[in-house]
Order: structure tokens, then C-alpha cells, then sequence
């Protein structure tokens, strides 16, 4: 009978002595994320965005909502938080969501009247991140409240929301310097208490319809502070803001602080004061 040759051994790949043999793994791939959908649309591009950002929150709520809807059949879905008249956006509110990633681009919505996204009722977890984007094409703007998310950079200028009442960015991580609001003679209720922000304090003299300006560590919002104003140099004089009723300046670097809040002709009479 014909000898048989031995099969030979399997190769294996060189080790060091003394060392076992671990076969190598081929890498496990990165699972394929779903791109977002997008739209030409100024209406659905923002809602689109918000929906990739949040598909748990928003994919079934806003269910009917797809890149080929087009803006004048938004109205028809009867889409939570949103409004809409004469074809145009004019109310997106989606305060308590507990929405995460980055603010989109409303630019192109300039009939918008009111933004709400913030986390109330609070939960403590996630947040919007990011910068705030320039709404000085928003002219119609009134209401904005963007409060106790985790937003950065600074804050915008809103010199051109000549109709603006309310701007609520407190407890965020908002830094640099605060805006002049000269320009913003409805402006009510400014609240930007609670961030990182330093400077002096602008002057209000012409926001003679303010009624709260919340600056230090109180005001409306919610969450426990991560950080605090460090606003620096002389208190300005408010005794022009007639219809003020609360000043929160607490927990800031200003200068003189106990002695401007003593002389009360510094503040309208009924004026709260506290820092």
C-alpha cells in the first residue's frame, strides 16, 4: 500500500516564546447611522432637524412629518407645538420634551412669534447644546425660552427683535459679555441669570417697559446652577425703569453693591432688589 504524507499543521502567525497563539479578529464594524432627511422647505427643514435629533421624542408625534411634506400641508398634520397660520410658523413649543442637540436655523421662519425649548417641567438630563443662532432675520419675534440646557458661546445680539417682550436664557453655559437691548423697547422679562457670563452691566434706561431682569442667581429657572455670572464694575442707574418690579443681581463682583441697593433712588419705588 502507497504510504500516505502526513497532513501537515496549520500555520500560525510567529509569536514571541513563551507566548499563546490569539487568532486575530477582524474589527466588528460601526453600525450605519440613518441619515437625516432634509427638506427645501423652510418649515420642514427645521422640524426635520429637530426630529433627527430626537427620534424617540418626536418620530411618532410628529409621525406624518417627511421630506417631501411640503410647507403648505403642515398645517393639515395638526403637528404638537406647532402653529401655523396663513402657511407661515409663527409658534414652535416644545418646552418640557427634554430635547437634545442643536437649535436650528429659524431664519428662514420669519413670522416666528414664540420659541419655547426648554426642559420644564425639568428632568436634569440632556439638553440643547451649542451656540444660539442670530434671529435678527425674526423680526416678528416676541418669546423666546431657551432656558436650563446646556447651550454655550455667547449671546447673541437682538437688536433687530424690535417686538421682542421675553428672552429667557437662564442656567445655560453662555459666556463673554451681555448685548446692549437699547434696541428692544417691548422688551418685559430678560433673564440670563445662572451662566458664565462677565463685563459690566449694560445700560436699560430705554427699556422703560422691563419688569424683571434677572442677571444673578435667581429668576425663572429650574434646575439647581451649574454656574454663576461673575459681572463685574458700578451698578447702572435704574430709576428711569419705572415699570420694573424685580432686580436680581446676586452672587456677582459689582461694585458698591450693598450701597447702591441702600440708596433707593436708584431703582423705582416697589422695586425687589437682590444681590
Amino acid at each position: 500500500m502507497p504510504t500516505k504524507a502526513p497532513t501537515p499543521a496549520p500555520t500560525k502567525s510567529p509569536t514571541a516564546v513563551g507566548e499563546t497563539y490569539v487568532p486575530t479578529k477582524a474589527p466588528t464594524p460601526a453600525p450605519t447611522k440613518t441619515p437625516c432627511e432634509t427638506s427645501q422647505e423652510p418649515i420642514v427643514s427645521v422640524l426635520l432637524q429637530l426630529t433627527c435629533q430626537n427620534p424617540s421624542t418626536l418620530k411618532n408625534t410628529w409621525g406624518g412629518l417627511t421630506s417631501d411634506t411640503k410647507d403648505a400641508d403642515v398645517a393639515g398634520l395638526n403637528l404638537e407645538g406647532v402653529t401655523i397660520v396663513g402657511g407661515m410658523m409663527t409658534q414652535l413649543s416644545l418646552g418640557g420634551k427634554g430635547l437634545e442637540g442643536t437649535i436650528p436655523d429659524f431664519s428662514s421662519n420669519i413670522n416666528l412669534e414664540s420659541l419655547d425649548i426648554s426642559p420644564f417641567p425639568p428632568t436634569g438630563n440632556g439638553g440643547l447644546t451649542g451656540s444660539i443662532p442670530s434671529f435678527s432675520k425674526n423680526t416678528a419675534l416676541q418669546y423666546v425660552w431657551l432656558n436650563d440646557n446646556q447651550l454655550s458661546g455667547t449671546v447673541p445680539s437682538f437688536s433687530k427683535n424690535l417686538a421682542l417682550e421675553s428672552l429667557v436664557l437662564g442656567n445655560n453655559n453662555l459666556a463673554g459679555t451681555i448685548p446692549d437691548f437699547s434696541k428692544n423697547p417691548a422688551l418685559e422679562y430678560l433673564n440670563i441669570g445662572k451662566n458664565q457670563c462677565t463685563g459690566k452691566i449694560p445700560d436699560f434706561s430705554k427699556n422703560t417697559a422691563l419688569k424683571e431682569l434677572w442677571l444673578g442667581g435667581e429668576g425663572m429657572v429650574y434646575y439647581p446652577p451649574r454656574y454663576m455670572n461673575k459681572l463685574t464694575g458700578s451698578i447702572p442707574d435704574f430709576s428711569l425703569n419705572t415699570a420694573l418690579k424685580y432686580l436680581g443681581l446676586e452672587q456677582n463682583k459689582l461694585e458698591g453693591a450693598r450701597d447702591w441697593k441702600q440708596n433707593t433712588a436708584n431703582y423705582p419705588i416697589g422695586c425687589i432688589v437682590t444681590i
